[in-house]
C-alpha cells in the first residue's frame, strides 16, 4: 500500500543482513538503493565486531567486503 507504519518495516526497507562463512570476501546484494551504505561485520562465534580490510561500493545496491583472511559471521548494511 506503500504505507510504513512500523518500525519493524522501517527496518526492513533500510537494513540488509547476510550471514557468510568460508572465504575472505563477500559480494553483498543489498538493494537499498544506496551508493555508500554503512557496512558493519560481527564475527558471530566470538560475538565480536571485526573491520573488513576493505567495503567497496559496486553499485547503490552491492557491495564487496573484504578481509585479511577468512571471516564468517554477519555482514550488516543498512541505508
Amino acid at each position: 500500500s506503500g504505507i510504513v507504519s512500523g518500525s519493524s518495516q522501517i527496518t526492513d526497507l533500510t537494513t540488509h543482513k547476510e550471514t557468510v562463512s568460508g572465504a575472505s570476501s563477500y559480494v553483498v546484494d543489498h538493494n537499498l538503493n544506496e551508493q555508500y551504505p554503512i557496512v558493519q561485520c560481527w564475527n558471530t562465534s566470538t560475538s565480536q565486531q571485526e573491520q573488513a580490510q576493505s567495503v567497496t561500493t559496486n553499485s547503490v545496491n552491492r557491495v564487496t567486503v573484504t578481509f585479511a583472511g577468512t571471516f564468517a559471521g554477519l555482514i550488516i548494511v543498512k541505508k
